[in-house]
């Protein structure tokens, strides 16, 4: 049976072991019928013995216990030179308190990884599943995790919210967190791109709606069933940039798509008038919106003015105008492209998308002149 180098060994506890019993090198190597450089090799930490080594080490030659070459550093006190399994009860009382302290903790340490090769010792390491204390030289402790999301889910729940407020989850994933959320009488959002929103997701939650879904806290909460929820698709993207690199207005949007997408970002209520081709949506009673892709005139836009009227306001969006947009008091002229960028945050990943309607600057001296559908440069 061939075995693994034994993990947690600290190399300075082999020195300190040979060196306080008066050994050399040579000595220990001839006791085990090893090569000299394995024994230097194992006190300079570029090898370590396999666990029958160890035990020949400690048992046979330097006569400790074998938990205390599990300790993270040599002890200060001089330990007795004997196994301690084979110690009176008088003689166990002579140890300082936190030197038996450091041994029994030692020794279930030992006991945790005795198992464990070198190998997928030092992978638990990489994967920073080993944890060292928070001085980083105690005794480590092996990190497990919980392998169902939903264990985990009910306490999260519980720390933040109260019941009624929102839940949000950006991935989704299996919709966990909905189902835990719904359950605990929380309202929730939640985001999921992948198909699972309809293979997982939405089966998963009509359960829980229906009261056929046991798993999870269902005994914990006593959930019958109850309540519902609304299901959104999302969609594509309002602007795309054409061959020339220039941010335009996606083909997959039709007119009232658009409409509607712009009024929310502006603030304004979808709305459209069945007599007023300019109305789309309104604000107050007396502020509206349009939008269009046309590229109006100045021809185009003054007859706009004229039938706003001066008990009125109407926002226009287009693509392009060609005028200037402080000649019309009814008016205020934005193009579509340019107003959607202005509502957004690029190169962001904090989520922090902005689309409410916040307050203009001022304009730039300058500004005011005939735009013929051309960004600034």
């Amino acid at each position: 049976m061939r075995y693994e180098p034994v993990t947690g060994v600290q190399p300075e506890i082999f020195r300190w072991a040979r060196v306080s019993v008066g050994l050399s090198v040579t000595d220990v190597a001839a006791m085990l019928k090893r090569d000299p450089e394995d024994v230097a090799a194992w006190e300079a930490g570029t090898k370590a013995p396999t666990y029958p080594q160890l035990e020949t080490l400690a048992y046979q030659v330097y006569k400790r216990p074998l938990a205390v070459f599990f300790l993270p550093s040599p002890p200060e006190e001089q330990l007795p030179q004997r196994e301690f399994r084979t110690l009176p009860d008088a003689d166990m009382q002579t140890l300082a308190r936190d030197t038996d302290l450091h041994i029994r903790r030692a020794h279930t340490y030992q006991l945790a990884f005795r198992d464990l090769s070198k190998s997928t010792f030092d992978d638990l390491i990489a994967d920073q599943r080993i944890w060292w204390g928070k001085t980083g030289r105690t005794f480590p402790f092996r990190k497990r995790f919980r392998s169902e999301l939903g264990e985990l889910v009910p306490t999260t729940v519980w720390i933040a919210p109260n019941p009624g407020d929102l839940v949000l989850d950006s991935f989704a994933g299996s919709g966990t967190t909905g189902a835990v959320a719904h359950k605990m009488g929380r309202r929730w959002i939640i985001v999921e791109l992948g198909e699972q929103c309809h293979t997982h997701i939405i089966p998963r939650l009509r359960k829980v709606i229906d009261g056929k879904d046991p798993g999870g806290i269902t005994k914990a909460v006593d959930w019958k069933g109850g309540g519902g929820f609304r299901y959104y698709r999302l969609a594509p993207s309002l602007l795309e940039k054409d061959t020339w690199g220039n941010w335009v207005i996606n083909r997959d949007y039709n007119a009232a798509m658009l409409a509607e997408a712009l009024c929310k970002l502006e603030g304004f209520i979808y709305a459209p008038s069945d007599t007023l081709y300019w109305q789309h949506g309104y604000s107050t009673e007396s502020d509206f919106i349009y939008i269009t892709t046309a590229n109006l005139s100045h021809e185009q836009l003054e007859q706009l003015n004229d039938e706003v009227g001066p008990e009125r306001s109407l926002l226009v969006l287009c693509t392009a105008f060609r005028a200037r947009a402080d000649l019309y008091s009814n008016l205020t002229i934005k193009k579509i492209p340019r107003q959607i960028l202005s509502r957004c945050e690029w190169g962001r990943d904090d989520y922090s998308l902005r689309v409410e309607n916040l307050p203009s600057a001022p304009p730039q001296p300058g500004q005011h002149g005939f735009d013929f559908g051309q960004e600034d440069s």
